[in-house]
């Protein structure tokens, strides 16, 4: 089997896994989520020598270190910052890269539709504005989701953000030609 067969492979064993994991329980466990990132550094390493491990480790950083950011303020949970870690450990960075924006697109998509089905459109905007507001004084916002605030699985938007990359890393093309040569 080749390198690309099995990362791809374990990418979206890995994503799937802890995209129904994230639908079904709210979290994504570390049994999931360390062992990936282990087994992305060992088959870089192992097909690449140590300029693999080390690339695996860049994209291992690149998919890490911006939702440990965002954990750390508050924006996401600490699953998906290691869910990405797994990914840019298999992914290397620049699918890794692709699949962190592609992941968080969706993710605020599909945090738009959880709000606008639930109802909680103007509350939302109120919150919203008040956190800006804040923010834009110099002040930190104490807590901008109340704990009955609607949760979005970002497991999931990891899943089909990996998805995407993939299919556009195949077929050696963006969403975007892809949709200009069908109009």
């Amino acid at each position: 089997m080749s390198y690309d067969v099995a990362r791809v492979a374990i990418l979206l064993t890995i994503t799937a896994a802890a995209a129904m994991c994230d639908l079904t329980t709210g979290k994504i466990p570390n049994r999931l989520t360390y062992p990936a990132v282990l087994l992305g550094l060992g088959l870089a390493g192992g097909y690449g020598g140590w300029p693999g491990f080390v690339e695996s480790l860049a994209g291992l950083a690149v998919g890490f270190l911006p939702m440990f950011v965002a954990f750390v303020v508050g924006g996401y949970g600490g699953g998906d910052a290691k869910l990405m870690a797994a990914v840019g450990a298999l992914a290397l960075p620049d699918l890794t890269l692709r699949t962190l924006i592609y992941a968080l697109l969706l993710g605020a998509a599909m945090a738009v539709i959880t709000i606008v089905l639930q109802g909680r459109t103007r509350q939302t905007l109120r919150r919203f504005g008040h956190a800006l507001g804040l923010i834009l004084l110099g002040r930190k916002p104490v807590d901008p989701a109340p704990p009955d605030a609607p949760r979005v699985p970002l497991g999931a938007a990891i899943w089909l953000g990996t998805c995407w990359s993939l299919l556009e890393w195949r077929f050696n093309t963006t969403a975007w030609e892809a949709l200009t040569r069908l109009i």
